[in-house]
């Protein structure tokens, strides 16, 4: 209702009709002239009732509210917003893929568990070494992956008994590599054409084809450190004394005077240099004076001093200052006769070249060497420095010894030959 002066109507169902209220508290009445001015309002009264009564019902029971029944000017901000669509939960996020852990280095023997490895030492050692230390000596071993050898005391001394067998699992496979670039052509190779697979007694022809296979143990020997172990892809020792002037130095003879045994002293007399394996050439010093001793294990110091007392060159140099390049170095100054004290060209060898089964070699094998490998490696590497190098191999026992017949052409051949393999 609305407050009115003089009469007044009341809204009815069937219409207005006056009211007989003359007071302010009675319900409200129209006078009769205003009841045509009131209508338009009481007809938008209505309209407002019933919007809201659609409105109502449609909130209660989700109808569709369709387009509106008025317009008042704006959309009302009391209206509630239209109902959003149902919000699906977001999945959980993937778990991180954890990134892959380094592989694990196999385990070693079973007996080798507790013991130091002397070959991973720096520097490197070996069993001998450990003389009169049988605590140390007992504790200690000497390998790399499948090659064990533990060390035994006796006497005093401590030496590498024989190799023993040490299985490892199975590596995983590696993971596919990349596809590879577009090959390249094959550089020329200035190899000899007659290159034969490794096997049978060793020979001038058998020391030829494994010079020249990069594959080969041999290759894989010419590194820089003591008993390392070439990469594919490096060069060789060389490149640390100046490659080529390395083997222009070695045939000039600059570094031959140089001391080549950890034994002190002087040679008695004219002083052939002598090769081969360390118990054959303790047993060939003790010969020459008279004493005929079978010999299983020769310690470093033992054997030079005795060859000193024989007047035989010898190298024994202590390992921190010896390398296969070092090794090449005293070599050519045999094949010279440079050697202190050497008088001539002339070489024995203790262990008989003949007698050298190719097989001992493991010529495949780039996963180290021991020190018989090195005497092999002296031995081809003389056949290819000397012109009568078919004449190391013809004998099978001691015999009166070896003369090389060597030039410069042939040291700067060899020294291509190795270069060119880098």
């Amino acid at each position: 209702g609305m407050p009115s002066r003089g009469r007044s109507y009341k809204i009815a169902a069937s219409g207005l009709e006056p009211s007989d209220a003359s007071t302010e508290e009675a319900e409200p009445t129209c006078s009769t002239a205003r009841v045509a001015r009131l209508a338009p309002a009481c007809l938008l009264l209505a309209g407002i009732s019933a919007s809201l009564l659609t409105l109502t019902t449609a909130l209660v029971y989700g109808h569709s509210l369709g387009p509106p029944l008025f317009a008042l000017g704006e959309r009302s901000s009391a209206l509630p917003p239209a109902p959003l669509p149902p919000v699906r939960p977001s999945p959980p996020p993937l778990p991180s893929i954890p990134s892959p852990l380094p592989p694990l280095p196999p385990p070693p023997c079973a007996w080798a568990i507790g013991l130091t490895n002397l070959r991973d030492l720096d520097p490197p050692r070996w069993c001998s070494s450990l003389d009169g230390d049988e605590r140390s000596c007992t504790r200690s071993f000497v390998g790399s992956r499948s090659r064990f050898m533990r060390c035994r005391f006796a006497a005093g001394a401590c030496a590498a008994a024989s190799v023993e067998p040490c299985p490892l699992p199975p590596r995983p496979p590696p993971s596919p590599p990349s596809p590879p670039p577009s090959p390249r052509p094959p550089p020329p190779s200035p190899r000899s054409p007659h290159v034969e697979p490794a096997r049978g007694v060793l020979s001038s022809k058998t020391c030829s084809g494994m010079m020249r296979n990069p594959n080969h143990k041999f290759w894989s020997m010419w590194d820089t450190w003591s008993f390392g172990v070439r990469k594919h892809g490096a060069a060789g020792c060389w490149s640390a004394y100046g490659g080529r002037e390395f083997f222009e130095q070695a045939y000039s003879g600059e570094s031959c005077q140089r001391q080549w045994s950890i034994a002190a002293g002087s040679f008695t007399s004219d002083a052939p240099a002598l090769m081969g394996y360390d118990p054959s050439i303790l047993e060939f010093c003790l010969s020459r004076r008279g004493v005929h001793q079978r010999v299983w294990f020769a310690k470093n110091e033992q054997l030079a001093l005795e060859c000193l007392r024989s007047s035989q060159n010898v190298l024994r140099v202590p390992q921190r200052e010896w390398n296969v390049c070092v090794n090449f170095n005293w070599l050519a100054c045999a094949a010279r006769g440079q050697l202190p004290g050497q008088g001539s060209t002339l070489i024995h060898f203790a262990t008989p070249p003949g007698r050298l089964d190719v097989a001992d070699l493991q010529g495949a094998a780039m996963d180290g060497y021991k020190m018989e490998d090195v005497y092999y490696l002296e031995l081809c590497v003389l056949n290819e420095l000397c012109e009568n190098g078919d004449d190391i191999f013809a004998s099978n026992e001691w015999s009166e010894g070896f003369h090389c017949q060597t030039s410069r052409e042939r040291f700067e051949a060899f020294g291509a030959l190795m270069m060119g393999m880098d």
